[in-house]
């Protein structure tokens, strides 16, 4: 196993991680810890629906 290393990393409002583009995606892999474990990916996928519809009846109201 590969020993970890720290790397710094900027996370938007949004919680997106921006990863540099010097460092392979390889070594990223696996460093962000998820919100629960197992992951509930049907969950996930509610949530980003649900804040798209938002986004998208905000930007009629516009």
């Amino acid at each position: 196993m590969k020993e970890m290393e720290e790397h710094i990393r900027i996370v938007t409002e949004k919680g997106q991680v921006t990863i540099p583009s010097t460092m392979p995606l390889e070594d990223t892999f696996g460093s962000v810890t998820p919100y629960s474990q197992p992951e509930n990916f049907q969950s996930l996928r509610n949530i980003a629906v649900e804040e798209h519809v938002e986004k998208a009846i905000a930007e009629m109201r516009d």
